[in-house]
């Protein structure tokens, strides 16, 4: 597999950044070539590994990519000093970079009263499934949208980051709220390195709290299913910490014997004195009329569905943040909005985060018409 072309030299600086503050692996260290930046030296295999990770969400394992001269000429096109036994250096032309295109267009709808949701879509995105929790979108929009430091923002769900080792907790419908901690533990890290100053800097002036998707799943690669969470962390951006984690509770058919669940009682919290409920993706769907028609009446996601609403109800949550993965028609979400409204009249406000692809089955405006309260809540579209 070659070495993808989307790795930048501002990925290879973040790279040597972690490596600075981190140090390398034993089993990484150089051998016979070395990335000489300011002084410091670097493993360059693993400088690239760490590069597709922090800058495109993916892991680049050293199988995927050649060492030696297949490395070396690849960080000496970008700019870097690649040294030899003896300090010789790797022969190669430096070809200037691309500038990285910003996002053609930043439109944000402003309503007219009070804005408790702002939310992002991403809009025909130039690749084909971003990684991490898209906060590619997040960064132009919170840049150029209307500030507005008390909101809670929502953004699309996030993309698997995939862990080699195997699952050692319990999954399905036996998952424990320690199992739950176990996935936490492991996203924690991620978060980190995909949160950095500059995005914390910049969201301090658009937004209070901001829900962030990472997913993911265990085992080796040919493993199918496997166990996986879909996570998501409700960030607190003035204090620089995270709220809660909470994440899917409610699993699609084909996921429930593996899906690592979010406890229920994960969902309700209070951000600045307004109680809100996070939802994973699917999570919605207990509010599905069809759905609930066609489940087992003595089945397990009938009592879930049952316990979910009963905790809903005596909590009174008023705002709703949904952060689905892909939403391309009206139609997706429309009949289990209709229904959480028939059984929750105390929701004030409501929104799903949205990623739109590029072969859509419904129109943009539709789609956002039908996954949002009438009021109070501020759209922001990214259109790439």
């Amino acid at each position: 597999m070659a070495i993808p072309e989307d790795i930048k030299a501002q990925h290879i600086r973040l790279a040597l950044r972690h490596i600075d503050e981190h140090g390398v692996p034993p089993r990484r260290q150089a051998t016979r070539f070395r990335l000489v930046h300011r002084s410091r030296e670097y493993p360059p295999k693993y400088v690239l590994s760490l590069a597709a990770e922090l800058g495109l969400g993916r892991e680049l394992s050293p199988g995927e990519f050649g060492g030696g001269t297949e490395t070396n000429q690849f960080l000496t096109r970008r700019g870097f000093d690649v040294q030899g036994d003896g300090g010789v250096a790797v022969e190669a032309v430096v070809e200037r970079e691309r500038p990285v295109r910003p996002r053609d267009q930043v439109v944000a709808v402003q309503p007219s009263g009070e804005v408790m949701i702002a939310r992002i879509t991403l809009c025909d995105p130039r690749d084909s499934h971003p990684k991490g929790p898209r906060l590619c979108s997040y960064e132009h929009s919170r840049m150029n949208g209307p500030a507005g430091p008390g909101r809670r923002t929502i953004t699309p769900g996030g993309g698997f980051v995939r862990h080699d080792d195997v699952w050692a907790g319990s999954r399905g419908w036996e998952s424990t709220p320690g199992d739950f901690q176990a996935a936490v533990h492991r996203a924690v890290p991620y978060l980190r390195k995909i949160w950095t100053n500059r995005v914390w800097k910049a969201a301090r002036q658009r937004t209070r709290w901001l829900t962030i998707g990472i997913d993911q799943d265990w085992g080796p690669e040919d493993l199918w299913p496997r166990p996986h969470a879909e996570l998501v962390a409700i960030v607190d951006v003035e204090r620089e910490d995270v709220v809660r984690w909470t994440g899917k509770s409610f699993p699609v058919p084909n996921q429930q014997r593996d899906l690592i669940q979010a406890p229920l009682d994960s969902h309700f919290v209070t951000l600045g004195r307004r109680r809100v409920v996070v939802l994973g993706c699917h999570d919605l769907s207990m509010y599905n009329a069809r759905g609930y028609a066609n489940q087992n009446p003595t089945g397990t996601r009938r009592k879930r569905r049952a316990k979910f609403r009963r905790m809903w109800r005596q909590a009174s949550q008023t705002i709703v943040l949904q952060p689905p993965h892909e939403t391309d028609s009206p139609n997706t979400w429309r009949t289990a909005w209709a229904g959480l409204h028939d059984d929750l009249p105390t929701v004030q406000c409501w929104a799903s985060g949205i990623y739109y692809k590029r072969k859509a089955r419904g129109k943009l405006a539709d789609v956002l018409r039908s996954t949002r309260s009438s009021e109070g809540v501020l759209d922001v579209v990214v259109a790439g």
